[in-house]
């Protein structure tokens, strides 16, 4: 379900009053409404694991596979198995999306990595 103009002022009044409240300083708080601002106006405003988790087993698979599919049978690192659909579908249940916005560190160096980022829109 698309947030509807209400629940985004809503949302964003709250977010503004906790940035205050916890003293974040003001880039970070400006960033926090700059990426509620985007994940409302790209229509990506839902809890897709929650969506997800009310799917029975094979209409989650399916939902999964027509999400990600595509990018992992593209993908270089998954060169060996884009003919296998079970292979695929069972690393397509694994993901998640995330959004970042322009200039966010979604690594850094030295950190140990503890998950693998595939670019659907924009570059590193």
């Amino acid at each position: 379900m698309k947030m509807t103009a209400e629940n985004y002022d809503r949302k964003m009044t709250e977010l503004r009053e906790f940035g205050h409240q916890r003293k974040l300083p003001k880039s970070l708080q400006m960033r926090l409404m700059s990426y509620n601002k985007f994940l409302y106006q790209n229509g990506t405003v839902f809890d897709a694991k929650a969506i997800l988790s009310e799917l029975p087993l094979h209409m989650r698979r399916d939902v999964v596979y027509g999400i990600y599919g595509d990018l992992i049978k593209e993908s270089y690192f998954f060169l060996g198995i884009q003919h296998n659909d079970s292979a695929v579908t069972m690393i397509c249940m694994e993901l998640q999306s995330t959004a970042s916005l322009e200039g966010d560190d979604i690594y850094r160096e030295g950190e140990w990595g503890d998950c693998m980022y595939f670019v659907r829109k924009g570059s590193v």
